[in-house]
């Protein structure tokens, strides 16, 4: 399963939210993966995350298997639109 996902808190994706994507990952059983600029990154490494350098406006794709592919997207996207709050 995949979504696409813009960034719009204004600080981008910072430590914080990669912390908070990352314990999010955790609590379900998929794999989870961002794609951006032809990087594919473990939603579960918090450094990966980083290196991708996801600035406010910036689209990626999360990329899902496994049982719970769609309820980690939903939940995921929920942190998204939130802006992490």
């Amino acid at each position: 399963m995949e979504k696409k996902i813009r960034v719009t808190n204004a600080s981008g994706i910072h430590a914080s939210p990669s912390a908070q994507i990352v314990q999010t990952v955790m609590q379900y059983n998929a794999t989870v993966a961002l794609v951006y600029q032809g990087k594919v990154i473990d939603a579960r490494s918090i450094l990966g995350i980083l290196s991708l350098g996801l600035a406010k406006g910036s689209e990626f794709i999360l990329r899902a298997e496994g049982e719970n592919a769609e309820a980690v997207i939903e939940a995921l996207e929920k942190l998204f639109v939130n802006g992490f709050r």
